[in-house]
C-alpha cells in the first residue's frame, strides 16, 4: 500500500476538495470488500479520505507528515462528507439514518502537531489555516420560525412497534433541523443557511509546555443545525524523534567514552542542545565506572511559569579497552598509582 495518503488516492499533492472526494468515491468503488477488493488497501484509502478531506489535518499532514491518527470527530470542514453518508449512497448500506437530539454544544475536533525538542524549549508559533461553516448572515431577514417544530429543530413522534408505541425525536424534516424556514431564497448560500468561510487560528508553544499537551481554541468547529454552539478546536502537541530523553524537566542522554577517557578525564561538546547553544562538559577527577552519570545543572528543559530550568543527565558508557599484555616496567608504574 502507498504510505502517501495523495498516492492512496491517486491525486496530487495541490488536487482541490472536489477532485479528492470524487478520487475517493472511485477507489472506493474499486477496493470495497463487497466488491470483492481487497480490505486492507479500502482501510487505507478510508484513511487517506478522512485525512485530506480535512483542511486542518490536511495541513498538518503536508506539514510534518503526522496522519493525526486519533482525531476524535469531523467538524466539517474541507470535504465535510462524513462516511456513513457516503456508503448509504453507495452501496445501500446503513449508519446515514441514524437521527440525532439536537444539544447545546457541538463536538469538538482534535489534531495532532508534531514538534521538535528544540520548539518546546525555544517556544514556537504554528499557524493553522482551514475552512468552517458559519451561519448565512444574509439569511436572516430570508427566514422565519417553522412551524412543523415551533422552532426547537426537533419532532416527537410516536411509532408502532407491534403491540406497543414508541416516541422518539428526529430532526424536523421541514426545516432539516435549523428551526427556521426560509420565506425567500438566498444567493449567497443557496438557501443552504451555511456559509464556508477561510480561517486562521495561530497555536502559541510558550517554553514549559510539555508533550501531549492540549491547546484548546473554543467554537472554532464548524456551526450545524444540530448543535446550539459549535465544538472547541484542540491542538495536542506531540514531540518528534530526538536523541535526547525528555523526563520531568530533565533531559537524559547516553555517551560512550574510552576505558582511557574514563581514567584520565574527557571533554564532550554537544553541538546539539534545544538551547542552540554549545554546552561543553569537563571532566578532569578520578576514575569513573561504567554506568555513571554526570549532571549538568539547568541545563534541561525550561520548567512551567518560568521557574528555571531542569537539568541535563548523561549517562557513561565505557568501551572495552584493548587487550594487550603490559611491560613488567608498564605494571609496576600502574601499581605505584593505584597504591
Amino acid at each position: 500500500m502507498p504510505s502517501s495518503l495523495y498516492d492512496r488516492l491517486e491525486v496530487p499533492r495541490g488536487a482541490s476538495a472536489d477532485e479528492i472526494k470524487k478520487a475517493y468515491m472511485k477507489m472506493a468503488r474499486k477496493h470495497h470488500p463487497d466488491k470483492g477488493g481487497d480490505a486492507e488497501v479500502f482501510k487505507g484509502v478510508q484513511e487517506a479520505y478522512e485525512v485530506l478531506s480535512d483542511d486542518m489535518r490536511r495541513q498538518v499532514y503536508d506539514q510534518t507528515g503526522s496522519i493525526s491518527g486519533d482525531q476524535q470527530h469531523h467538524h466539517g470542514g474541507g470535504g465535510g462528507f462524513p462516511f456513513p453518508d457516503i456508503f448509504s449512497s453507495m452501496f445501500g448500506g446503513g449508519g446515514g439514518g441514524q437521527q440525532r437530539q439536537r444539544s447545546e454544544k457541538g463536538p469538538s475536533s482534535q489534531a495532532n502537531v508534531g514538534l521538535s525538542l528544540e520548539n518546546f524549549y525555544n517556544g514556537f508559533e504554528l499557524n493553522m489555516n482551514f475552512k468552517k461553516k458559519i451561519k448565512c448572515a444574509a439569511c436572516k431577514d430570508a427566514s422565519r420560525q417553522c412551524g412543523n417544530c415551533r422552532g426547537g429543530g426537533i419532532r416527537t413522534v410516536m411509532q408502532q412497534m407491534g403491540p406497543m408505541m414508541f416516541q422518539t425525536q428526529q430532526p424536523c424534516d421541514t426545516c432539516r433541523g435549523t428551526g427556521v424556514r426560509n420565506t425567500s431564497s438566498c444567493s449567497k448560500c443557496k438557501s443552504e443557511r451555511y456559509v464556508e468561510t477561510d480561517n486562521t487560528v495561530t497555536a502559541k508553544v510558550v517554553p514549559g509546555m510539555r508533550e501531549n499537551e492540549n491547546i484548546v481554541f473554543g467554537g472554532e468547529c464548524s456551526e450545524s443545525p444540530e448543535h446550539d454552539a459549535p465544538g472547541d478546536l484542540v491542538i495536542t502537541l506531540r514531540l518528534g524523534p530526538s536523541r535526547y530523553e525528555w523526563k520531568d524537566d530533565n533531559l537524559h542522554l547516553t555517551h560512550t567514552i574510552t576505558f582511557r577517557e574514563s581514567i584520565l578525564g574527557f571533554v564532550i561538546t554537544l553541538d546539539d542542545h534545544p538551547s542552540r547553544k554549545q554546552q561543553v562538559l569537563r571532566w578532569s577527577g578520578g576514575p569513573l565506572i561504567h554506568g555513571a552519570v554526570l549532571s549538568m545543572d539547568g541545563k534541561g528543559m525550561p520548567k512551567k511559569n518560568g521557574s528555571g530550568f531542569g537539568d541535563l543527565k548523561i549517562k557513561l558508557n565505557i568501551s572495552e579497552p584493548p587487550r594487550v599484555p603490559w611491560t613488567p616496567e608498564q605494571r609496576a608504574m600502574l601499581e605505584s598509582v593505584l597504591c
